[in-house]
């Protein structure tokens, strides 16, 4: 019986994956047969566990420099927890050889696959972290929780723990206000150049120093034509004269500007 209450939950989740799954494997084979499965298993897959990919490379310690470097003020936040938390390693063994043991066997299973298998895999990318993320924040949400329990009796402790919280949040909130800004208003970034010029733009070949791939698709979508240049002059050595330089800011006397988001500027060559 008990044997049966432990495997009927794991096979009845099974059988719901497969009827979810099916009818979109069955629609994606009747399209393009086995190409899109073969790329799948063996580009996505196999060469990404295999090989670098795309110079996406990184050492053994690749994802714990990502995420302090990314997360360092809840890190923070859980060292002070951790700190001000009595008894701490005596509820850490609690938590792990407590009477429950499918909450450890779950987070270990968590852990290793979100965050050791991808340190395994030879191709390393940021994004590979996003499934870990919810366990990281699980794990920090624990802490704080158990150290204000704990210290509801100890001022100064209490204190401490509440001023990392804010600090914590203060922090976390205005990194997400910077990158907004920064990194992800359209209004600020070569997308809306492309967008704003579509008609001039298209047909034409555009040549810039990099290319990241939202870029690439914009450039694409307006029917334009993305190409790879070093620097202004590489790109009048390899340029027509109805071709396109994006780049920041440039005095020289040779580009025409087009229209500019005041970090990047679309130029044509002048005639």
């Amino acid at each position: 019986m008990d044997r049966r209450r432990r495997w009927l939950p794991l096979i009845a989740a099974a059988g719901i994956s497969v009827l979810v799954v099916a009818p979109w494997v069955i629609a994606r084979w009747r399209l393009d047969g086995w190409q899109f499965f073969d790329a799948m298993f063996f580009h996505d897959f196999a060469e990404r566990v295999s090989m670098v990919l795309e110079g996406h490379t990184g050492g053994p310690f690749f994802y714990f420099y990502f995420l302090q470097r990314n997360q360092y003020d809840w890190l923070a936040a859980a060292l002070v927890a951790f700190l001000c938390l009595p008894s701490r390693w005596a509820r850490l063994r609690a938590l792990v050889a407590g009477p429950d043991r499918f909450l450890p066997v779950l987070l270990a299973s968590w852990f290793a696959g979100t965050f050791l298998l991808p340190t395994a895999v030879a191709t390393k990318l940021g994004w590979y972290l996003n499934h870990f993320y919810p366990l990281f924040a699980l794990g920090v949400a624990w802490l704080l929780v158990e150290a204000w329990e704990a210290t509801t009796q100890m001022p100064r402790r209490s204190l401490a723990l509440a001023a990392s919280c804010v600090v914590a949040f203060c922090v976390a909130e205005g990194k997400l206000a910077w990158h907004s800004y920064e990194l992800l208003d359209v209004n600020r970034s070569a997308q809306s150049l492309f967008l704003q010029q579509a008609e001039f733009v298209s047909g034409r070949q555009v040549y810039a120093t990099t290319w990241p791939y939202a870029d690439r698709f914009v450039v694409r979508t307006v029917g334009a034509r993305c190409f790879l240049a070093p620097n202004v002059d590489e790109f009048f050595a390899a340029s027509g004269p109805d071709d396109l330089w994006l780049g920041p800011p440039n005095e020289d006397g040779r580009l025409v500007p087009i229209a500019s988001t005041g970090r990047q500027t679309l130029y044509r060559r002048a005639h």
